[in-house]
């Protein structure tokens, strides 16, 4: 399936990384999420992927079965790093979205702790038993991670992109409700699947 999709959208299609010496002598800047990643997590992903240039997605397991059907429908790509790249690798922060436990991270959770870098939760989850000791938090009491997100990249000024604009496929949906004002707390009074916008 060949996807028309316009020039900057939040999915870019990017070249492998080099291989060779040196590879992982750089400090990678990653973003991670629960295992197990739903929509509202793949919806984050992206939208911090906008507020961090250059950071590499690791999924530290399978994704639901839905979203793995929509990436591979779409033909999407991720700036995606694999859990066994990012063992050699040299983690210099770490973002963890819709998420704040080391528990549901898996083995990712454990790669980060060791690198003792500096790390980032963005989640709408109240912490529990195993918070990350995060060096910033950015959370709400919203249904969803999606909101969060928005709300920082509102913050920021930032302009939606492209795809997301009028998008309404499953995947960019729940940060495109979120972007256009019909943010997951008035969703969550009623079905996801009314919500118009």
């Amino acid at each position: 399936m060949i996807s028309s999709r316009p020039a900057g959208a939040i999915f870019r299609r990017r070249a492998p990384p080099p291989r060779g010496p040196g590879q992982y002598t750089d400090r990678v800047k990653v973003i991670t999420t629960h295992l197990g990643a739903d929509f509202d997590a793949l919806g984050a992903v992206a939208g911090v992927l906008l507020l961090e240039p250059g950071a590499r997605v690791v999924f530290p397991g399978s994704q639901e079965a839905a979203v793995r059907r929509f990436l591979a429908a779409e033909a999407l790509e991720l700036p995606e790093v694999r859990v066994r790249e990012l063992r050699r690798a040299r983690i210099g922060e770490a973002t963890v979205v819709d998420c704040s436990s080391w528990r549901r991270l898996g083995e990712v959770g454990e790669l980060i702790a060791a690198a003792g870098c500096p790390v980032r939760v963005v989640d709408h989850h109240p912490e529990g038993a195993d918070a990350i000791v995060a060096a910033e938090v950015l959370t709400a009491p919203v249904a969803a991670t999606c909101t969060v997100v928005v709300g920082e990249l509102q913050r920021r000024d930032a302009a939606p992109p492209r795809d997301l604009r009028g998008h309404r496929r499953r995947g960019c949906s729940d940060l495109a409700r979120a972007w256009s004002g019909c943010g997951a707390t008035s969703c969550a009074r009623s079905s996801r699947r009314s919500c118009s916008s």
